[in-house]
């Protein structure tokens, strides 16, 4: 659920008065001032999370919630993966990104570049050579070619560690949430009650082999998603996690 500067949805919040008024930082919006009542209110329906941060006249910086509001105790409650959580808190259940297994064509590209690279400086890059260069040209570059291939294909692993990191999927006892980029972040987030269909699919060696897939969860039954966990480890794994969030 998303909350916008103007409160709709919390339009009884900016009637409340308190003596000590928090404002609330959530989604990059600050909200309030609120009283305690209210906050406890909108944290225990889940419009607030325990992650939002809080602040206060006379305050440095802003704090989490939690530091200001505890989270009830947890005590006695059944921590199963599909259980009830307690109201308000809501914990992380799955956390994944893109298999490495999605960027293989980048991996073959950058193994036969950097081992080009390692293999040049001996005999047999010059039978590779020999009938496109004079092999007595191309000696003394050798060992900057060789370095410059070594370097490229390094540039490519790097590469794909950095797209991986781009995606995060996150499933938590609340909604599912798909982010991505590095510096500006972007999300897309579809609540668990909401979730009408989920599509899985398979495809290729990869989905055969390696159990690899992409999971689609829609809050129509319809061919377009809300969130997609695209190329993902044990893909029905997390449809069955969502089912017995469901139940």
């Amino acid at each position: 659920m998303r909350l916008r500067a103007g409160l709709e949805r919390l339009d009884t919040c900016d009637k409340l008065a308190s003596l000590m008024p928090t404002y609330v930082l959530k989604n990059n919006e600050q909200l309030g001032p609120f009283d305690d009542a209210m906050i406890f209110t909108c944290l225990a329906d889940g419009r607030f999370l325990y992650e939002d941060l809080a602040w206060r006249e006379g305050w440095a910086n802003w704090r989490q919630l939690r530091e200001v509001y505890p989270a009830p105790s947890r005590q006695g409650l059944d921590t199963a993966p599909g259980s009830q959580k307690a109201d308000g808190v809501e914990e992380n259940l799955w956390t994944g990104r893109p298999s490495y297994w999605h960027y293989w064509p980048a991996w073959v590209l950058a193994m036969v570049i950097a081992g080009a690279g390692i293999g040049m400086p001996y005999a047999g890059a010059k039978r590779w050579f020999a009938n496109y260069l004079q092999w007595n040209d191309l000696q003394p570059w050798t060992p900057q070619i060789a370095a410059a291939a070594i370097g490229l294909g390094i540039v490519i692993i790097l590469f794909i560690f950095i797209a991986r990191l781009r995606w995060l999927f996150t499933v938590t006892n609340k909604r599912m949430m798909m982010r991505w980029g590095l510096l500006a972040r972007s999300m897309e987030e579809i609540r668990i009650q909401d979730i009408r269909s989920i599509n899985v699919s398979k495809k290729g060696l990869s989905g055969i082999f390696l159990n690899i897939g992409t999971v689609e969860f829609s809050s129509a039954a319809t061919d377009m998603a809300d969130v997609t966990f695209w190329q993902i480890r044990r893909p029905y794994k997390v449809r069955d996690l969502v089912h017995k969030l469901q139940t």
